[in-house]
């Protein structure tokens, strides 16, 4: 008795179509309904209600005649750990707040004529506003010290600034400043700034309201960016990551001499008694050739260079970050058990199985005779402008093949149904369209 009242407590109540012993929630249509900006909602919902019908038996077809997800389920595991960790350890502390977003729209009301002074330490930044406090010219000093290539040459001329153009904590010590004054120091990752502002005036600008969203989602988008080096930072101190720089350069020296007989986007053809070097060692195990070769499948990335020592080392980091780190951490906070993980792994396993049964009847839809062809040809003459039937040969054939696709795939579907016994709750879709409505 208490085994029966547990499975019926965990069955569905809110469900709008019943196939076998699966279910489709309100929860499940309601993103789409809701995401729906046409005017037609029954028809669009009965239709999204139909595809994920569709979606379902297909994967309970494939499912039945033993067909299996082709990526490796381990791995689809550890990279939907690795998603939630981030949405927890980033995406979840973005917060802007209000402040933030009026401080920007504010300075959306001016763009700003300004030049600057780029070096490397903060004395000689010092030394270099101590000079312009006495009064040098800042023109001068720019040619002279400054160690940014593009505006150096033309004493620190930036052009003209608006919101957004700089890096956020120069940017706000800029807009703070009134004609001919120049700032202290600022740090940023490439240096200390001094800025002098030359000119400003005034742009037209959107009410608050209407840019509200908008300026919401730039700051949104800059911290996440912040978090997320900050914390990959900290997952990379964790690793302990130590080069063995003599390996890697000999790594390096053996593929530049396979270069010339390694086709684009393959890996060189290292000696297997290579494989068993160590690259990089780290908290979370070593690294050798032979397991980043098997990592790479076969190909070269983009931005990999194999004669590189630098771009090799940076390929190596990320690996160590991504590959190993990042699913431990998510293995240490349990992630792997997490029940929207879990959830992610099976949509995608269900996803994979719908193509390959997909890809099935695809593969058994036949060619067209060609007398069918001609006919369509001869009934659709007008809109191919008087083109003879060989230059349209393969429009016509795939028009008839999408024809008798869409064809088949209702005749399965329908057999489908009646076989997993589709059962759609017309009360509950009901209710769901009028709380839309």
């Amino acid at each position: 008795m208490h085994c029966l009242l547990t499975i019926l407590l965990a069955l569905p109540t809110n469900w709008v179509a019943r196939i076998a012993n699966d279910y489709i929630t309100i929860d499940d249509l309601r993103p789409y309904i809701k995401s729906y900006s046409g005017t037609n909602v029954d028809s669009f919902a009965r239709a999204k209600l139909d595809d994920l019908i569709q979606r379902k038996l297909f994967v309970l077809a494939a499912k039945s005649i033993g067909l299996k997800p082709t990526s490796d389920p381990t791995r689809i595991l550890q990279r939907e750990s690795v998603r939630k960790l981030y949405q927890k350890v980033v995406r979840n502390r973005i917060h802007v707040p209000f402040w933030q977003i009026y401080s920007y729209w504010k300075r959306k009301h001016f763009e700003l004529k300004a030049r600057h002074i780029v070096v490397p330490t903060f004395h000689q930044a010092l030394r270099i506003y101590v000079e312009l406090v006495k009064g040098a010219n800042f023109d001068s000093l720019a040619k002279l010290y400054s160690k940014d290539p593009r505006t150096a040459k033309k004493g620190g001329d930036l052009g003209w600034l608006r919101a957004g153009s700089l890096d956020p904590k120069l940017e706000r010590i800029v807009f703070s400043l009134q004609p001919g004054q120049f700032s202290l120091p600022v740090r940023t990752k490439s240096g200390y700034h001094i800025v002098l502002l030359e000119d400003r005036r005034p742009l037209t600008v959107k009410a608050f309201a209407e840019e509200r969203k908008s300026i919401t989602t730039i700051l949104s988008r800059r911290l996440e960016r912040k978090l997320s080096q900050t914390y990959l930072k900290h997952i990379e101190r964790l690793a302990s990551i130590r080069y063995d720089d003599t390996n890697i350069k000999h790594i390096t020296r053996i593929a530049a001499g396979l270069k010339h007989r390694t086709p684009p986007g393959e890996l060189p053809d290292f000696p297997n008694n290579l494989r068993s070097l160590p690259l990089v060692y780290t908290l979370f195990g070593t690294v050798t050739l032979g397991t980043l070769l098997d990592h790479l499948n076969g190909r070269t990335p983009r931005g990999l260079n194999w004669d590189s020592p630098s771009s090799l080392k940076n390929y190596l980091k990320n690996y160590v970050l991504f590959e190993l780190a990042l699913p431990a951490e998510a293995r240490r906070w349990c992630l792997h058990k997490d029940p929207s993980v879990l959830k992610a792994v099976t949509r995608h396993q269900e996803r994979q199985l719908y193509n390959l049964y997909y890809l099935r009847i695809t593969q058994s839809i036949p060619t067209p005779p060609e007398s069918e062809a001609l006919s369509y040809y001869n009934e659709h003459k007008a809109e191919f402008k008087g083109k003879p039937f060989n230059r349209v040969r393969g429009i016509v054939y795939n028009r008839l093949r999408t024809k008798m696709l869409t064809t088949r795939l209702q005749q399965v579907t329908d057999s489908l149904k009646h076989v997993f016994k589709v059962e759609i709750n017309e009360p509950v879709l009901k209710s769901l369209l009028s709380e839309v409505k």
